[in-house]
């Protein structure tokens, strides 16, 4: 008898973690700060292939994510705010899992991929 699929955790981008909910703005992306919310709590990324990062609380703007993972793997990304840029100080890979959304867009949502980050998908939607 097969087991079930795991479920997604979701990973919601928080700037801010000293200050209550999810805040958007710049930060680095790597797997000990904990700019991240999941489960209500402030913690650090978690790679997986089961973990979601969602990066928007609601305001867009001009948001700076400096990745640094060394080998990132998520189920999926997904923008909801306006004005996220990924990038590297160094050459950075980020494998997203998920076959039928594996990058996703907010209606009217736009983000960037820039220099030296690379992500490795299965296919890419546009609304979320």
């Amino acid at each position: 008898m097969g087991s079930a699929p795991a479920s997604a955790d979701v990973f919601a981008w928080d700037a801010d973690p000293l200050a209550p909910g999810i805040q958007d703005g710049p930060g680095i992306w790597n797997g000990s700060n904990d700019n991240w919310i999941s489960g209500g709590i402030n913690v650090p990324w978690q790679s997986s292939a089961t973990n979601d990062a969602v990066f928007g609380g609601g305001i867009d703007g001009t948001y700076a994510i400096e990745v640094a993972l060394d080998g990132g793997i998520a189920n999926n990304i997904s923008f909801i705010s306006s004005g996220y840029t990924l990038s590297a100080a160094t050459p950075q890979t980020i494998t997203v899992s998920n076959v039928s959304s594996s990058i996703t867009l907010g209606a009217g949502t736009t983000a960037t991929v820039g220099n030296n980050v690379t992500l490795v998908t299965p296919s890419a939607s546009q609304n979320l």
